[in-house]
């Protein structure tokens, strides 16, 4: 099974056990594989074979940018993702409730989305995620 199977498998089983009416543990989930995918695409220092992420929007620059971290940095880096890969459907189906309203379910204003959305960030960012 080559790798973009593998990858394309895990977000399908991601996204059949994604549970949208507990908003955080389902970013956490698509986080997480948000993050082996820009993990994957650093670590070959290009574009990954099946996929491309921005610069701008890979994990390791989200960290770098600390508090100023938010929502509207997810929902720019998906609809980034979703325009340039759009062959992508598994991907694409999976990160597609961050765009439909997850986010907001995490808090009533945008302060309180990016402050939910910071922690997790840091959460995963701490955790070692795999698919294989």
């Amino acid at each position: 099974m080559t790798n973009n199977a593998i990858l394309t498998a895990s977000a399908q089983a991601i996204f059949d056990k994604l549970d949208t009416n507990n908003p955080v543990n389902a970013l956490t989930m698509i986080l997480g594989f948000y993050k082996i995918l820009s993990d994957e695409q650093e670590a070959s220092n290009a574009p990954a074979p099946t996929y491309t992420i921005l610069p701008a929007h890979l994990f390791s620059h989200w960290l770098t940018l600390g508090s100023d971290f938010g929502g509207s940095h997810l929902r720019d880096a998906i609809h980034a993702f979703s325009r340039m890969n759009p062959e992508q459907h598994a991907y694409n189906a999976l990160f597609a409730p961050l765009v439909q309203g997850l986010l907001r379910q995490l808090g009533k204003t945008s302060q309180a989305e990016s402050t939910i959305a910071q922690k997790v960030l840091w959460q995963v960012s701490k955790n070692k995620v795999s698919v294989a």
